[in-house]
C-alpha cells in the first residue's frame, strides 16, 4: 500500500520529492506529488506541480484535468474550463471531464453549456446518475420544470437512493403547483435523510401552501428540532399557528424569531399583525414602529402603522361613546 493509499500525503510528499530530486524531468512525480498536495487542499503547490507535469508532458489529460480540479477549489472557473477543455481534446471520450466542466459552467450560470456538456456525459457513459441529476438542476435553474423531472425521474432509476434528485424533483414539482408528488418526494428524502432539515422545511411550506397547517407546524417543528436557530422555520411555523387563529403561540414563535434575527423587518411587522389581531393594538404599533425604524421607506410597514392607528382610534371612539 503506497502512501497515499494510507493517506499519508506528507510521506508522499517527501518520496515525490526525492524522485523529482534525483530525475528531475519525470512526469509521474510531480504529477503524483500534485495530487498528494491536491489530497491536502494545498491547490498553489498542486497548480504548480501540474504545470510541470504538463511542461514535460504536454499531452498528459490527467494532468490537465486534476489542475482544472485544483483551479474549481480556488473559484478559477475560467482556468478550470480551460484545462478541461484541453483535457477533452487530449481525450475527447472522458464522461468525467465533461462532467467536470458542466459543474463549473453551472458555477458560472451558463446553464445552457452546462446542460451541453452534460449532456455529453451522459452519451459518454448513459447510467451517469449524477450528470442526470446536475443536468436537472441546469434545467430547474433555467425554470425548465419538466425536463428537471425527467433527468432527476432517471438519476432516481439508476440510484434508488438518491437524496437529492428525490428532494429537487420535490422543488421542481413545487413550481408546478404539483403539492401531492412534493410531499411524496420530500418523504422518501426524509425517509433516505431524516435528519435534514431542508427536506422538513420545504414539506411543511407544501403543507401550509395546501392549508394543511396541523403538518406544517409538525415539520416546522422537526425543523427547529434539528437546528434551534433557525430563524425562518420559527416565522413561518408562527404563520401556521396565525392562520389556526392560535395567536398565543405565533407570537411565542415570531418572538424567537426576533432573537435569533433581531434586524428582521418583516417579522417585526408580522408580529405587529398577529397583535393587532388580538386587538392588541398598542404592542401591534409598537412592532411596526420598530420595523420603520429599521427600514423608515418600508411600505407595508407603513400601511399596516395607518391601519392599526385608524383601529386604535375607532376603537377609542367606540369606548368614549
Amino acid at each position: 500500500m503506497t502512501y497515499c493509499e494510507k493517506n499519508d500525503y506528507d510521506s508522499a510528499i517527501n518520496d515525490y520529492s526525492k524522485a523529482i530530486q534525483i530525475k528531475p524531468d519525470c512526469a509521474e512525480a510531480y504529477f503524483n506529488r500534485g495530487n498528494a498536495y491536491l489530497y491536502k487542499n494545498n491547490d498553489d503547490n498542486a497548480i504548480n506541480d501540474y504545470s510541470k507535469a504538463i511542461q514535460i508532458n504536454p499531452d498528459d489529460a490527467e494532468a490537465y484535468f486534476y489542475r482544472g480540479r485544483a483551479y474549481y477549489n480556488k473559484k478559477d472557473y475560467d482556468s478550470v474550463i480551460n484545462d478541461l477543455s484541453k483535457a477533452i481534446k487530449i481525450k475527447p471520450d472522458d464522461a468525467e471531464a465533461y462532467y467536470q466542466r458542466g459543474l463549473t459552467y453551472s458555477c458560472k450560470n451558463d446553464y445552457d453549456n452546462a446542460i451541453s456538456d452534460y449532456s455529453k456525459a451522459i452519451q459518454i457513459k448513459p447510467n451517469y446518475a449524477e450528470a442526470y441529476f446536475n443536468r436537472g438542476n441546469a434545467y430547474l435553474y433555467k425554470n425548465n420544470d419538466d425536463n428537471a423531472i425527467n433527468d432527476y425521474s432517471k438519476a432516481i432509476q439508476i440510484k434508488p437512493d438518491y437524496w437529492g434528485a428525490y428532494f429537487y424533483r420535490g422543488r421542481a414539482y413545487y413550481n408546478k403547483k404539483d403539492y401531492d408528488s412534493v410531499i411524496n418526494d420530500l418523504s422518501k428524502a426524509i425517509k433516505i435523510k431524516p435528519d435534514d432539515a431542508e427536506a422538513y422545511y420545504w414539506r411543511g411550506w407544501t403543507y401550509y401552501d395546501k392549508n394543511d397547517y396541523d403538518n406544517a407546524i409538525n415539520d416546522y417543528s422537526k425543523v427547529i428540532q434539528i437546528t434551534p436557530d433557525n430563524a425562518d422555520a420559527y416565522y413561518w411555523r408562527g404563520w401556521a399557528y396565525s392562520d389556526k387563529k392560535d395567536y398565543d403561540n405565533a407570537i411565542a414563535d415570531l418572538s424567537k424569531a426576533i432573537q435569533i434575527k433581531p434586524d428582521d423587518v418583516g417579522t417585526y411587522c408580522f408580529r405587529g399583525f398577529v397583535y393587532s389581531k388580538k386587538g392588541d393594538n398598542k404592542n401591534a404599533e409598537k412592532d411596526v414602529v420598530k420595523a420603520l425604524s429599521i427600514d423608515p421607506n418600508n411600505n407595508n410597514a407603513k400601511e399596516l402603522l395607518e391601519q392599526i392607528q385608524k383601529a386604535e382610534k375607532e376603537n377609542n371612539g367606540y369606548i368614549n361613546n
